[in-house]
């Protein structure tokens, strides 16, 4: 399911909605290029105690993404490598230090 915003639309509550209708809290839900802030996260993850959060370089060089993540923890994270946006050159070098920064590795990373 694709969520998106606008006016009058709230993609949380309406996903929970629909989602609720069908699935019980215990399905696992994966959460495509997270952009939320904890505040989302919090939430998604008292709607389904199963929920995953997919990230890219671009949901980790946003603040609120980054806080959000911080709080989950590694645990409920995806890392999406189809994404167009995983790009590790997007990262400024001091990110790299961070445990949720993504790091190549293999011969090319040598």
């Amino acid at each position: 399911m694709h969520l998106q915003t606008g006016p009058g639309l709230d993609p949380n509550q309406d996903g929970k909605a629909i989602l609720s209708e069908e699935l019980t809290l215990a399905h696992p839900i994966h959460l495509q290029s997270f952009s939320g802030g904890q505040r989302v996260a919090e939430l998604w993850v008292s709607y389904f105690r199963r929920a995953y959060f997919g990230v890219s370089t671009l949901t980790l060089n946003q603040d609120t993404s980054r806080e959000a993540l911080s709080w989950m923890g590694l645990s409920r994270l995806v890392l999406e490598m189809d994404s167009p946006h995983l790009v590790l050159t997007g990262l400024p070098y001091n990110d790299l230090q961070s445990p949720l920064a993504v790091r190549p590795s293999g011969p090319a990373s040598s």
